[in-house]
This record gives C-alpha cells, sequence and structure tokens, in this order.
C-alpha cells in the first residue's frame, strides 16, 4: 500500500489550539527548534495524510496526535503509532515506510505499507 501527500507550508504559519490535536508532543518540539517551524509540522501533517491514504482513509476523526513522526540516529523520519489506535486501523504486524521533503513552500511526504 502506498500514499502520497503534498501540502503549502503556509497552512501552518500561525501556531492554532488545534495543533496539540494534530502533532504529538515530539513533533511540536522538533519543530520549535528550527528558525521555520511551519515548514517542519507541514511535513510532518503530509506523512500523517500520506500513511492515511495508503490505508485509504484518508484524514479522518482520528487523534492524530496518535500518529507521531520520529527521527533515528540517523535522522530518518518514521511513524509511531499509538497502539490503540494500530488496532483500530488494523495495522499491527504492518510495517511503515515514509520519507518527507520539503521548500519554504511546499512539503511533501510519501508511505509505504508493508
Amino acid at each position: 500500500m502506498i500514499g502520497i501527500d503534498i501540502v503549502e507550508t503556509k497552512r501552518f504559519e500561525k501556531p492554532k489550539q488545534s495543533f496539540a490535536k494534530m502533532f504529538c508532543e515530539h513533533e511540536l518540539k522538533y519543530a520549535k527548534k528550527f528558525s521555520d517551524p511551519h515548514v517542519h509540522l507541514a511535513g510532518f501533517w503530509a506523512a500523517k495524510e500520506a500513511f492515511l491514504k495508503a490505508l485509504g482513509t484518508g484524514i479522518t476523526t482520528l487523534e492524530l496526535n496518535k500518529i507521531c513522526v520520529l527521527h533515528d540516529a540517523n535522522n530518518k523520519p518514521y511513524l509511531e503509532i499509538d497502539d490503540d489506535l494500530k488496532q483500530k486501523l488494523g495495522v499491527q504486524k504492518k510495517t511503515f515506510e515514509i520519507s518527507i521533503s520539503h521548500t519554504k513552500e511546499i512539503a511533501a511526504s510519501i508511505c509505504i505499507i508493508k
């Protein structure tokens, strides 16, 4: 299964109360380390959207902060998904590969579910 998403970064320029429902704490802290945090938030959003598109659901009423983009020791992004949400989505035994790319204006992500 494969999903892809592209988003304009300006949608994430102004912090909103809903960010806490959209992003996990790690993502919010990670983005704040950069001079343009909205670019990274847009990349995280695109990764979540690509994941859900790969499942065939797209963005729904899911608690998106239970899908978290983390980084390994080499700064490669990966998804960590809440166990209850994994079960709800039926992906307990699946692996997820993501790639995120962005400019100042656009962020894109692809997700492959195996």
